[in-house]
């Protein structure tokens, strides 16, 4: 017998599943999507602002969902994905033209928004097929962000360090997905980082 916390993780994956069939068959009906108010301030996460709280919870199925390996599901997740790109692009040039941007702050606007979105979904995965939150991986985060590698080995000095302050936090030092899960948003938080630096270096000059 499935006990809680299987159940409810069966139940959270199939109504992801479900949403993601109807944000599907949805696509040909929906040429572009609709973006928030227009006025974002000039910073990296305007083109993520330019986006309305509904395309950023539709990008993040689109791009990030992919629940079976059939032939037919894959297309249907390249076909979403491609539509989400296309969001991020619409919002992208509109923060582009309105500031005029370099094509080097617009990608690195573009890939703060698409690493804002993997961040979310990242934690979403981490607490809804894990056991565990992600707020002990912030405060981590919000300690070391300047230590931290992107791509870093679990057996390096570094990724030994965050597995170690994992158990400390009371994780369970056999659960392993529950580990790899937690470094796959350890590092999504470090990438996200990345383009927040690299735009404001770019403003300086």
């Amino acid at each position: 017998m499935l006990d809680k916390a299987d159940r409810a993780r069966q139940t959270g994956l199939a109504m992801i599943r479900r949403s993601f069939l109807a944000i599907a068959a949805a696509l040909a009906l929906v040429p572009l999507p609709a973006l928030a108010a227009p006025g974002p301030a000039n910073s990296v996460s305007c083109t993520y602002d330019m986006l309305s709280i509904e395309d950023r919870e539709i990008a993040m199925v689109l791009m990030f969902v992919r629940y079976s390996d059939s032939g037919a599901d894959r297309v249907s997740w390249l076909r979403g994905l491609t539509v989400a790109m296309r969001m991020l692009e619409a919002a992208n040039v509109q923060c582009r033209i309105a500031h005029r941007w370099s094509r080097t702050k617009a990608a690195l606007a573009r890939d703060y928004a698409f690493n804002t979105l993997l961040v979310e979904a990242m934690r979403q995965t981490l607490e809804l097929e894990g056991t565990r939150s992600a707020e002990p991986i912030d405060r981590y985060f919000a300690q070391h962000a300047g230590e931290l590698m992107l791509g870093q080995n679990p057996d390096s000095k570094q990724g030994k360090a965050f597995t170690a302050y994992l158990i400390e936090q009371g994780w369970d030092a056999e659960a392993d997905a529950d580990f790899k899960r937690a470094r796959k948003y350890l590092e999504a938080l470090a990438k996200r980082q990345t383009n927040v630096l690299g735009f404001a270096a770019g403003t300086r000059r």
